[in-house]
């Protein structure tokens, strides 16, 4: 296992994994959890609108 961070994204996994480990611990109070549960779902959005821009502009560069 890796044990250092090269870049925002590995960063931002690892905060969403210990995020979510500690959910399903029981660790964060209800109104944490809701805060916590709303930026993983941003972040996950907001990568996903990331990934089907870079995606289109693929198709794009191989179809010119």
């Amino acid at each position: 296992m890796n044990k250092t961070v090269n870049n925002l994204g590995e960063a931002i996994s690892v905060l969403i994994q210990v995020a979510q480990l500690a959910q399903s611990k029981g660790v964060l109070s209800f109104d944490d959890a809701a805060i916590t549960k709303s930026a993983i779902d941003f972040v996950n959005e907001l990568s996903n609108t990331k990934e089907n821009a870079n995606n289109e502009s693929e198709v794009t560069e191989i179809a010119e």
